[in-house]
């Protein structure tokens, strides 16, 4: 999971404005709520084809969450960050239906992190997160929305920020403040961060409801980091033979392994699946690369 810039693209037409078709529905949906309050009612506004569009062009054809490529392989699932129709962890809350069509609230994601079901993952301990086991869990948000704050907001003119989501909406907060990535047993697992000895809740409530540490999800990002690695040997390769060789023979070596280094970042790109642990990896791994070329060049 990854910081988005939900700035980056331009409301749909199909969410924008009291004409639009959100705008019309959510009129629809008011006089409904406000007669037959505890009949469901059929939202379509969100799942406009340039609301799929926009969002996966905001996420680069990816998972809001787990940040798995789903452009090639499955349909996009718009989740609602709030839930349009009931609340699981607060049984009275009616859902947050006034929200059903606004684009602060419409998140790409995959099936596995959306809909909540039986799936296998490895989850870490709770209390000693170099620990692991395996298993099958309930997972997927579904209409999950657990909170940090005093209440929920019922009704649409309460205060929304002060319910305080304990899920991470990377439109809104990043998750590199309550995220981190761990190899364990040379699998690539997602954490919480641990701040004065305890877990951040909102990283624990995220990688948890999420299952970010889906079996099949761990393997494609452990694939990934092993190729990351097994480049990065090879930089460190090409640098211990230019120490070995004069010159003018060292020069070109000492380049290629300074190109190498530098393009092994566009797989941190935001294009790229699974981009923040390649950044994670590449960051933790840089520093001492550099200073491995800095000594061969000096």
């Amino acid at each position: 999971m990854r910081w988005v810039d939900r700035n980056q693209v331009l409301i749909p037409l199909s969410l924008d404005g009291p004409g639009s078709a959100a705008g019309r529905e959510k009129i629809r949906a008011t006089n409904h709520f406000s007669t037959t309050p505890n009949k469901t009612f059929n939202f379509t506004a969100y799942k406009e084809d340039d609301v799929v569009a926009a969002l996966n062009t905001l996420f680069h054809g990816k998972c809001a969450y787990c940040e798995a490529s789903i452009k090639a392989v499955q349909p996009t699932d718009i989740e609602h960050f709030r839930p349009k129709g009931r609340v699981a962890d607060c049984p009275q809350h009616p859902g947050y239906w006034w929200l059903a069509a606004s684009w602060q609230n419409l998140l790409a994601s995959c099936i596995d992190c959306n809909r909540r079901r039986y799936q296998n993952a490895i989850e870490l301990e709770h209390d000693a997160l170099d620990d692991k086991f395996e298993g099958e869990f309930f997972l997927g948000k579904g209409d999950q929305f657990p909170i940090l704050g005093a209440q929920y907001a019922m009704l649409e003119t309460d205060d929304h920020n002060a319910e305080d989501p304990a899920l991470i909406d990377p439109t809104h907060r990043d998750p590199k403040e309550h995220l981190t990535w761990q190899e364990i047993q040379g699998l690539s697992l997602i954490a919480p961060r641990v701040h004065n000895g305890s877990l951040d809740p909102y990283g624990r409530h995220t990688y948890r409801v999420f299952g970010l540490n889906r079996q099949g999800l761990v393997e494609a990002r452990t694939a990934r980091m092993l190729e990351i690695r097994a480049q990065i040997v090879f930089i460190e390769q090409i640098m211990d033979m230019a120490i070995t060789m004069p010159e003018p023979y060292a020069t070109p070596q000492k380049d290629i392994a300074l190109q190498q280094l530098t393009s092994l970042y566009k797989y941190a790109t935001p294009e790229q699946p699974f981009s923040a642990m390649v950044e994670h990896l590449l960051d933790s791994e840089s520093e001492r690369l550099m200073n491995k070329y800095a000594r061969l060049v000096s």
